[in-house]
C-alpha cells in the first residue's frame, strides 16, 4: 500500500464547497482510503517542511472528490 498527499473537495452540510489537503492510500494504484482534512506537522522543523512541500506538491495533482469517493463506497456495501 501506499499513500500521498492530496486535495480533497467536498460540499459541506451547509451546502458550501471545502477544499483541503488529504492523505490518500493506494493499493494497485486505486484509491482505498482517504484520511479528513490534515495540518500539517511533524517531530522536528525539517519533517515539518518536508510535510509542507508535499502538501504544496498536491495542489498541481487532479483533485479528488470526496463526495463521489465516498458515494462509490456505498454503493459497493449495498
Amino acid at each position: 500500500m501506499s499513500w500521498n498527499y492530496r486535495v480533497g473537495f467536498k460540499k459541506n452540510d451547509s451546502g458550501f464547497d471545502e477544499y483541503g489537503i488529504v492523505e490518500a492510500y493506494y493499493e494497485d494504484g486505486k484509491i482505498v482510503g482517504v484520511t479528513d482534512f490534515t495540518s500539517p506537522y511533524d517531530g522536528d522543523l525539517e519533517g515539518l517542511k518536508w510535510s509542507l512541500e508535499k502538501m504544496l506538491e498536491a495542489c498541481s495533482k487532479e483533485v479528488i472528490n470526496l463526495d463521489d469517493l465516498n458515494k462509490e463506497k456505498e454503493d459497493v456495501q449495498s
